[in-house]
């Protein structure tokens, strides 16, 4: 099970005067932190994006992990699922721009038929855009 999804069970469950949790998000932003954490976040898609590209050496890859070109796994799995919104969380289309071998990477793996098949309609942004979570 997802580790947020524990804590948000457990502040539902056991925190009704939100000591834990805040009561109005909306009215705890702190620009600082939130830029603080776009740069974090792009600074780890860079990361990915040297991996992809092959820069300091063996060419560009298909997959993070394994030889020459790499190999589809676990890796893949686990990062896809947390970067393949990068386009939605604030980032302008000059930053996207300059992650072309990760935006490509978004794509194929997004294209192999089990990830298809595990998304399906219900994870379709176009068919249930109220799933979406918007960050500006």
């Amino acid at each position: 099970m997802e580790s947020s999804a524990e804590l948000l069970y457990l502040v539902n469950l056991a925190d009704k005067n939100n000591i834990f949790w805040f009561s109005d998000p909306t009215d705890q932003i702190i620009q600082n932190a939130v830029d603080r954490s776009k740069r974090e976040v792009l600074r780890a898609y860079n990361v990915l994006e040297i991996r992809l590209s092959g820069k300091y050496g063996g060419g560009a890859r298909n997959y993070l992990a394994g030889r020459d070109k790499g190999k589809y796994s676990i890796v893949d799995i686990n990062a896809w699922a947390w970067i393949r919104n990068a386009g939605r969380i604030g980032f302008s289309e000059d930053e996207l721009a300059r992650l072309t071998h990760l935006q490509k990477w978004i794509v194929r793996i997004a294209m192999r038929p089990a990830v298809e098949r595990g998304l399906g309609e219900w994870y379709d942004e176009h068919v249930h855009p109220e799933l979406l979570l918007e960050t500006s």
